[in-house]
């Protein structure tokens, strides 16, 4: 009997030092697995922290840029105005051009007055400056 008991303490024994053993590699393997995450967690902070740096730097260097875009809006529009008005103006000025030319050529008044769209007045004036001349 009491060399049952001796085996049941022995076998009681190592099945305490197995479960130690177990417990032991599970800790272990616990504490390489915790620092593991804490490493991704920290690569993850600097990630999401350079990240917001990044919105950060694009929020300020959009800042003015609504109030560039209207001064450029504006601009534009004054530049249109600008361009139609010459256009006018070189419409006119072709007329202009067109009559000399057609009067140089010996073309009557009436005639000039109908192709070009002048005034009768305008005409007259043309002819009797470029005789003058």
């Amino acid at each position: 009997m009491l060399k049952s008991l001796m085996i049941l303490a022995i076998s009681a024994s190592v099945i305490g030092l197995i479960f130690a053993v177990l417990i032991y590699k599970g800790y272990k393997r616990l504490r390489t697995l915790e620092q593991s995450m804490t490493s991704r967690f920290l690569q993850v902070d600097r990630g999401i922290s350079a990240c917001k740096r990044d919105v950060q730097v694009f929020c300020l260097g959009n800042v003015g840029m609504d109030e560039k875009l209207y001064q450029l809006k504006t601009s534009l529009e004054k530049l249109s105005m600008k361009h139609e008005e010459l256009s006018l103006q070189d419409s006119d000025s072709a007329a202009y051009k067109h009559a000399a030319k057609l009067f140089e050529m010996g073309v009557a008044l009436d005639e000039v007055v109908e192709r070009c769209g002048l005034k009768r007045e305008e005409a007259e004036l043309m002819l009797t400056m470029q005789k003058k001349a």
